[in-house]
């Protein structure tokens, strides 16, 4: 038996029979490494493009986004970090809304005891 060396070029593995099959298994597992080399970290959204629209789950307090990965195309599912609500920004504005509001009424309360006060230390003089 031949020992074969890994700086041996690829050919001598077709000398026998027996070896065919163990280097058409290598070939195939080496082109699905590669396959999931470049394409390991998926697409989500958007980015997905033809596959479909950005599916986006609530699970309680948290975001769940719908994804693909690798060239296979196995989905599962990305918890979304940081994800702003439209809802959660309309609340926002809304509540910024009602401080102004709040702010304007103490103001004009202030002013109209301020008036008030006026008015009683000139009827006092009087």
């Amino acid at each position: 038996m031949k020992k074969i060396y890994p700086f041996v070029p690829v050919f001598i593995w077709f000398n026998s029979r027996k070896r065919i099959g163990s280097c058409l298994f290598y070939l195939f597992i080496f082109i699905f490494y590669f396959l999931f080399m470049f394409e390991i970290r998926g697409k989500c959204g958007k980015e997905r493009g033809k596959v479909g629209e950005k599916k986006v789950e609530k699970r309680g307090n948290e975001y769940w986004e719908d994804c693909e990965k690798g060239g296979l195309k196995l989905f599962f599912l990305r918890k979304i970090k940081n994800e702003r609500n439209e809802n959660k920004k309309i609340d926002k504005f809304k509540k910024k809304k009602k401080m102004a509001i709040e702010k304007k009424r103490l103001k004009k309360r202030e002013k109209k005891k301020k008036k008030k006060k006026k008015k009683k230390k000139k009827v006092q003089e009087m």
